[in-house]
């Protein structure tokens, strides 16, 4: 139907406009990490077969479908109450929608690193 050609629409119009993903300087360091320093093999800026996209995703077999999710503060925003940082309603409705999808997802925030 109408809504399996406006997702293929969608789908492909992200996969044209992955070239201008960037990396934050945060995921820079977590990848290099990640590969240089552990060994970890992995991928960065994966776009799902859904269209979402991933900051990391390893490529250990086994743990092909966990995501890592490197976190800056627009991320999050801070409880008034407790001044905690609280993710973002963004942020976990993508994170939902990973592990809805199957994924493992890892999210290392900011304020961790």
């Amino acid at each position: 139907g109408g809504g399996a050609r406006a997702m293929a629409r969608w789908r492909g119009a992200l996969m044209e406009n992955t070239d201008e993903i960037t990396s934050s300087g945060l995921h820079t360091d977590m990848s290099r990490i990640l590969g240089e320093v552990l060994g970890v093999p992995h991928d960065n800026e994966v776009v799902t077969q859904d269209g979402i996209s991933i900051d990391i995703q390893l490529k250990k077999p086994g743990y092909e479908h966990y995501a890592i999710e490197v976190d800056g503060p627009h991320h999050y925003v801070r409880d008034v109450t407790t001044g905690l940082f609280v993710p973002h309603a963004t942020t976990t409705y993508k994170r939902r929608m990973l592990e809805g999808r199957g994924w493992r997802v890892v999210a290392i925030p900011f304020y961790d690193i």
